[in-house]
């Protein structure tokens, strides 16, 4: 059947699993070490990736979907954090999840304690604004909240992707009728 994310992200799940069963049982490092010795036609990390993306959406139709999604994430930035990959798409997606299921303080925690460690994270400060504003469910808008954390960003010496930000804050001042700013 076509279009059943919720029972597609099931099988990827039972995937992931027997997959971190495999790395702990051969007491590998890395998803690099997994793919060096099975060889398979796509990379782990960038099907870790997607399946990221699919449990978000899955989680947009059973909530439960989003639990799943944040042990997903926890693993990759518990397990796989070191070396090379690059991780800071799990980051946002942790905290969005814990936002999408209703725990804005634990979200917001987050972006905080990591936007202090690596406060030239441009994308961190973007996607912690979004959580406030443009991917937050209606009764949560906050658009003082958003505002705030981008002219943050803004402040930060050295930020990345300072021209993102800037758009994003463009944005928010359209949407919310705030064009003079």
């Amino acid at each position: 059947q076509t279009g059943d994310i919720c029972q597609a992200c099931r099988l990827w799940l039972d995937t992931w699993h027997a997959i971190l069963a495999i790395i702990e049982r051969s007491e590998m490092d890395s998803l690099d070490e997994f793919d060096d010795r099975f060889g398979g036609t796509q990379c782990v990390f960038n099907w870790v990736q997607d399946l990221g993306t699919e449990l978000h959406n899955a989680g947009l139709e059973e909530p439960a979907f989003f639990r799943e999604r944040i042990s997903l994430c926890e693993t990759m930035l518990d397990r796989f954090a070191e070396g090379a990959l690059p991780i800071d798409n799990f980051k946002t997606a942790l905290a969005a999840s814990h936002f999408e299921l209703g725990d804005r303080e634990t979200g917001d925690r987050l972006f905080r304690v990591w936007l202090e460690e690596t406060p030239q994270w441009g994308s961190g400060w973007n996607s912690r604004s979004d959580c406030h504003w443009l991917f937050a469910k209606s009764e949560h808008k906050d658009a003082m909240r958003a505002e705030q954390i981008l002219q943050e960003g803004l402040a930060t010496p050295e930020v990345e992707n300072k021209t993102h930000i800037l758009e994003r804050l463009q944005l928010l001042y359209d949407e919310t009728g705030s064009d003079k700013k």
